[in-house]
């Protein structure tokens, strides 16, 4: 902890470097920064071509909300030993930040309550204007000048999309933030962190959709004796192929190609160095063969039934306001209803900007990758994640790039070394605790904050993500690509969930991750399938060994190792 002067705040102090994962700073001054590894988004070391386009898109997309809302705070992201981290500084002198958080907030309040005409009117059609300015561009035919010129315009659109996302984003997680607090200021008595959020439930998204379109195609296979032998007889990598030497199977993999042209524009992770399951259908299939094992469901009733017992609970909390003042009354029918939407949009804004803008983006780089590869500049075309923006655009326009090979080379075996370290959690300063204020509250309600410490070696504390209690088999998974091993019942247990993850939550009766609040995507769909999660846990997939029987008890946010 930061050392305290009863005269002053806490002073900051340096961070331990560990001996293992030595830092040197590209600057002086970053040593000062109070530096965070984002685990939920890039847990894995990740390449230069990627760290820049998502160091540029984040630091200035989040930049440029924060000033359209007036937050006093600067984002900053670092690429440290191939890791990506994040910090928070303040914009505007200490003795004015409080005002000028209270000018924003009231900013983002009006957002919040404009935040159906802001998704319909202004910010989903500028985002499918972006998605067809890339559609319009035929990647194939263009010569290289052309090319360069779109792989310049496509950084200076991803900028501007992750403006979008974060414009997006504040007034989405603020509404929900803001009746969760309203919803604790009207029934202090309250103890069940879930009781706001369970008149949230039972709203379709994107994400629930992509999921029931996969399960129906499951019981398209299960239609085919052959087909449904194949999926569940070969491993995920083999199966479009053994289908294409089948009548039967051809028939399925065109009802697949339909599912992925709608879906399938989603990689494994935020990541654009992975391909996406139209280019590599694998994790689709991993998917499938748990589902054509299960018996028939009804996604939709299921659904349905989330959205009665919402109905309900919503018709017990209106009873309860009766006798109110009418200004309190609406005043939560106002904040219910935006933070309904706002619960749509958590998984919505990423089915058209995360996965369908991203895939447009590594479109283009794989463009690039395989024009240098096939000229001779770089080995093969993943090799283009190797490089920068800068050696992309000047190897695309002729000019001079010696040894590329040797910084591919170099940076790949260095990133692979990387990824066998355990990266610290933060680096540079420690700050101590964030200010307590609307912002803290939203990010502590998403990101989570470090649990408490564990005294006994058998239970480990997180957050409370879902409700409920359910004992288990263990299934430790560190990516979509090994979540085949995950059978039905099991409790699923890893660093983060992302949206390409959601069908996973029909198979497991559990999840437990590493990271995330109470409005992670993890918690939130937990909810929606009505399974236990634990988030946060910081250790879940270092102190849980795979196969382990253990308790999830989602209520009091605590994971018990039984045997």
């Amino acid at each position: 902890m930061p050392d305290q002067h009863a005269d002053g705040p806490p002073q900051p102090k340096p961070i331990p470097i560990p001996a293992d994962f030595p830092v040197t700073w590209a600057q002086e001054e970053d040593a000062q920064l109070g530096l965070e590894l984002d685990r939920m988004h890039f847990p894995d070391p990740i390449p230069l071509l990627e760290v820049q386009i998502w160091g540029s898109a984040i630091d200035k997309g989040i930049t440029q909300a924060h000033e359209a809302f007036g937050i006093p705070l600067l984002m900053t992201s670092r690429h440290i030993n191939h890791y990506f981290y994040n910090c928070m500084m303040p914009s505007a002198p200490l003795e004015e930040m409080g005002e000028r958080m209270q000018l924003a907030e009231a900013r983002i309040d009006d957002a919040e309550k404009r935040l159906e005409a802001l998704w319909t009117e202004e910010w989903l059609p500028e985002i499918k204007e972006h998605l067809a300015f890339w559609d319009a561009f035929d990647l194939g035919r263009a010569d290289l000048s052309q090319l360069a010129d779109h792989f310049e315009e496509t950084l200076r659109k991803s900028d501007r999309l992750w403006t979008v996302h974060f414009l997006i984003v504040t007034p989405v997680y603020g509404a929900l933030n803001s009746f969760d607090e309203l919803y604790k200021d009207l029934f202090e008595e309250e103890e069940d962190a879930f009781q706001a959020l369970r008149l949230l439930q039972g709203l379709d998204n994107k994400s629930l959709e992509t999921d029931r379109a996969l399960w129906s195609l499951s019981r398209t296979a299960n239609d085919s004796k052959d087909v449904c032998e194949t999926i569940q007889a070969l491993p995920a990598d083999q199966i479009k192929e053994a289908l294409n030497a089948t009548t039967d199977g051809q028939s399925f993999l065109a009802e697949m190609d339909t599912f992925l042209s709608t879906y399938g524009e989603r990689g494994p992770t935020w990541s654009i160095h992975l391909p996406s399951w139209i280019e590599d259908p694998t994790p689709a299939f991993m998917i499938l063969k748990d589902y054509v094992s299960q018996p028939n469901r009804d996604p939709m009733a299921e659904l349905n039934a989330q959205a009665e017992a919402r109905d309900q609970a919503v018709s017990v909390v209106r009873e309860r306001l009766k006798g109110y003042p009418q200004t309190v009354i609406d005043e939560f029918e106002t904040r219910l209803s935006t933070a309904q939407l706002a619960n749509v949009l958590t998984e919505d804004h990423g089915f058209w900007l995360d996965f369908k803008g991203n895939h447009r983006i590594r479109m283009v780089c794989v463009e690039a990758g395989s024009r240098l590869a096939a000229a001779g500049i770089i080995p093969t075309a993943d090799d283009v994640f190797e490089l920068s923006t800068d050696e992309v655009i000047q190897a695309l326009r002729g000019h001079e790039t010696s040894n590329l090979d040797d910084a591919v080379s170099e940076r790949r075996a260095d990133r692979a070394h990387f990824a066998t370290i355990d990266a610290p959690a933060r680096l540079g300063m420690d700050y101590g605790p964030p200010p307590p204020g609307t912002m803290t509250q939203v990010f502590v309600k998403f990101f989570g904050i470090p649990p408490e410490p564990d005294e006994d070696p058998a239970v480990l504390n997180g957050r409370a993500g879902s409700p409920g209690k359910v004992r288990g088999t263990a299934r430790v998974v560190h990516s979509l690509s090994d979540a085949d091993r995950l059978e039905k019942g099991e409790i699923l247990v890893t660093g983060a969930t992302s949206p390409p993850w959601t069908p996973l939550f029909s198979v497991a009766g559990a999840i437990v991750t590493d990271t995330g609040g109470i409005l992670s995507h993890c918690a939130v769909v937990a909810r929606e399938y009505s399974i236990p999660a634990v988030v946060g846990v910081g250790r879940a997939t270092t102190g849980i060994k795979d196969g382990q029987l253990i308790e999830v008890d989602g209520d009091a946010g605590v994971v018990r190792i039984v045997s």
